[in-house]
């Protein structure tokens, strides 16, 4: 599992709680990373990274060194300009695929390249489905699908024919109805993933 944008660490905190909670419930390891340039947010570049909202150096990290000093072991930090990161297939564990991705990084532009990056990902470093969340999908700012997160993941639907990124329609489900927060949600569908080609039954449907 992963944080893009990791800011004063609480979000950050929390999924390596939850990872390492999990991980005693199920016996399944779970590897947790957290990216961020440690610096805030780079300068805008035009409309799509709404510069009316965002400015450079909003959301710098806070006190880095005590947040490394406790995930120590438990998280792996990578800093650095997102957008600057050729591949993940080198950060990721191998034998670990991702599962679970946070997207916080605001801007259009690096929303755009954290996708990409996941995107350009070969099946065997991913899940089938891998969950998304989104902070920048809807709030009191009147975001639109022509700018921020939401035209990233609409040019990501766009240019990748096996990838495709759509609102998670499972969680209304298993919450038993919609509350507010689930429009965050979302799922990159692998539809090359070899694990696809396999039932997920055994009887068939009748």
């Amino acid at each position: 599992v992963a944080e893009f944008g990791v800011a004063n660490g609480r979000g950050l905190r929390k999924m390596t709680n939850l990872a390492e909670r999990l991980s005693k419930q199920s016996g399944v390891a779970i590897s947790v990373f957290g990216f961020d340039s440690a610096v805030g947010l780079p300068a805008p570049t035009d409309y799509r990274d709404h510069p009316e909202i965002f400015q450079e150096g909003d959301y710098p990290m806070q006190d880095f060194n005590r947040l490394q000093q406790e995930l120590d072991g438990r998280a792996k930090l990578v800093i650095g300009d997102i957008r600057a990161i050729k591949s993940l297939d080198q950060v990721f564990d191998g034998g670990r695929p991702l599962a679970f991705a946070s997207v916080d990084v605001d801007l259009y532009s690096s929303a755009k390249a954290v996708l990409k990056l996941i995107a350009d990902l070969d099946f065997a470093f991913m899940l089938p489905t891998v969950g998304l969340h989104f902070d920048d999908v809807w709030s009191k700012w009147g975001l639109n699908r022509f700018a921020g997160e939401l035209l990233a993941i609409e040019e990501i639907n766009e240019g990748y024919e096996f990838r495709k990124i759509d609102r998670d329609r499972y969680v209304d489900y298993w919450h038993g109805g919609f509350f507010p927060w689930h429009a965050c949600m979302h799922t990159l569908h692998v539809f090359d993933h070899s694990s696809l080609f396999k039932p997920l039954r055994t009887n068939k449907a009748v």
